[in-house]
């Protein structure tokens, strides 16, 4: 693996499509929705509370961790794939930055965006068209049984209301201003435009891609 690049966007807003775009380049393997960030949360939950680190010197044993946070996506990704580029997609690197900042530096986001009306209909559609799902019984079993409530409640908690609020500190903090957000609105409408962005921004050289397939 030559360089590692990041998507981290808003749910129902077409991450999991721009994956597989990107992925019809040979040169690219990319995830979905990762576990890997998963694994940097709880070894910094250990680091954070171990006994064990507190009582060595603390300069060293932070730039040790960081050194094995690094090491560990690195590794990670190299036993997985060949391939010259990985993106990987996990929400939770847009809450993540500055500690990502930290294990690999000024690294590259992407991030797809899209109307939150979309997204909420999205939501509406996914949950209706699965009436026997536990995410349907649990959502009635709360009381949201209108649409207003629903979207009351998604705005609040995991995984819209989460992610937005990532995003809203993000800009709080211009994090986005090294990012490259991505509308979902004009991938679909002009992928061929969109996709000439990514790879400006990514810094490789442009891809032929089949948008029919």
């Amino acid at each position: 693996m030559e360089k590692l690049f990041f998507q981290s966007s808003l749910p129902r807003s077409g991450s999991t499509l721009l994956q597989n775009i990107m992925g019809q380049n040979p040169d690219f393997y990319t995830t979905p929705t990762s576990g890997i960030i998963e694994l940097l949360y709880a070894a910094k939950e250990r680091y954070t509370n171990a006994s064990e680190f507190k009582t060595q010197d603390k300069k060293a044993m932070e730039q040790a961790f960081l050194s094995f946070c690094g090491g560990g996506i690195h590794n990670y990704f190299e036993s997985l794939t060949d391939k010259k580029y990985v993106i990987d997609k996990s929400r939770g690197w847009l809450g993540f930055q500055g500690f990502l900042n930290s294990i690999h530096p000024n690294p590259k986001i992407i991030c797809m965006v899209r109307d939150p009306r979309a997204i909420f209909t999205s939501f509406e559609k996914k949950f209706f068209s699965n009436p026997l799902s536990q995410v349907h019984t649990a959502t009635i079993n709360k009381g949201y049984n209108t649409t207003e409530k629903r979207i009351d409640h998604w705005v609040q908690d995991p995984p819209i209301g989460l992610t937005l609020e990532r995003l809203y500190q993000a800009l709080k903090e211009n994090y986005t201003s090294k990012m490259l957000i991505l509308r979902f609105e004009d991938l679909t409408f002009n992928p061929q435009k969109e996709i000439e962005k990514v790879y400006n921004y990514l810094e490789l050289p442009q891809f032929k891609h089949d948008f029919n397939n």
